[in-house]
Order: structure tokens, then C-alpha cells, then sequence
């Protein structure tokens, strides 16, 4: 018989992209992310959320942090403040891999040179659980602001799934 790892069944819902008009033949796919302090922030809507039988869940996501492509940055404060539903606030500090990834790149295999790539504009991907009683069946909101980014290069946010392992 196979005694390899069981992979739980999982359902996913996604969040369109944007689709808003950024110039001539120009269209954004994802969503600027304000910094927590600001009154307003990034509010999407998961539609159609089914949470029968669910025993977990993760909101995937891209995020651009763009201080990156200026080599300044301080990562150590950059954090995400989120909530689902207008539930409670909760903050998630950029991981140590995160940060170091974001600090000193990656090398690139293809990379005739062998060296790093320091800027990697920014993006990564990430994974965050979330507590399965802040969910509801039907549309879910997902609002979601930056801590520590620099207010004038705002992070941007894309590619949001909401994963639910059954």
C-alpha cells in the first residue's frame, strides 16, 4: 500500500483582480495597501465562501513591498495589520525569512555572474493562517492595512486567496 503523506482536501476562494485603469493600455491587477495609520483601508471581498466541515484556513497573497527597490528600507518594522468580517485586528510581523529575503535577495541560478539580485522589487509571497471562527458562509470581508512601510511608497497587494482545508 502507499504510506506516503496524506494531502488534506482543500478548497479555495479567490479575489479577482482589480482590473483598474492605470494609463494608456495600462491595467493594474492588484490593490495599493495603506499604512494602519491612515483612516481608510484596503477592504476585498472573498465571495462565496462555503466553511461546511471546515478544520482550517489560510489567506494567500502576493505583496510588493516597494521601498525594496531603493535599498533603504528598514524591514525589521514592516508588518500587516488584517481582519475578516470587521472581527478583530490581528498584526503579522514579516518573518526572518521574509525579511532577509527582502534584505539580500536571491542568487540566480542563470545568473551568468553568480551574484545576488538585492532588489527583487519587493514581492513576496505569503501565507497567513487566520481563525476559522472569524469566517461565515457567503461573501467574507478581508481588510487589511501596512505597519512600519513608508507612507509615500505605499506596499501593493494581488493574487488574495482565501484556502480552506476540510
Amino acid at each position: 500500500g502507499f504510506d506516503g503523506p496524506v494531502i488534506d482536501e482543500a478548497v479555495e476562494f479567490e479575489v479577482p483582480d482589480s482590473l483598474v485603469s492605470a494609463g494608456p493600455n495600462q491595467v493594474d491587477v492588484g490593490w495599493q495597501v495603506p499604512l494602519n495609520t491612515r483612516p481608510e483601508k484596503r477592504i476585498v471581498t472573498i465571495r462565496g465562501v462555503d466553511v461546511t466541515g471546515a478544520t482550517s484556513a489560510r489567506l494567500a497573497f502576493t505583496m510588493q513591498y516597494l521601498q525594496n527597490n531603493y535599498g533603504n528600507a528598514n524591514f525589521s518594522t514592516y508588518a500587516l495589520d488584517y481582519r475578516l468580517n470587521g472581527g478583530p485586528s490581528h498584526r503579522y510581523p514579516l518573518s526572518a525569512a521574509e525579511r532577509a529575503l527582502l534584505e539580500s535577495g536571491v542568487v540566480l541560478l542563470g545568473d551568468g555572474a553568480g551574484s545576488e539580485n538585492p532588489v527583487i522589487w519587493g514581492a513576496l509571497g505569503q501565507v497567513l493562517t487566520v481563525p476559522l471562527s472569524e469566517l461565515r458562509a457567503g461573501d467574507n470581508t478581508l481588510e487589511i492595512a501596512t505597519v512600519g512601510v513608508p507612507d509615500n511608497i505605499p506596499a501593493t497587494l494581488a493574487n488574495i486567496d482565501l484556502i480552506v482545508g476540510k
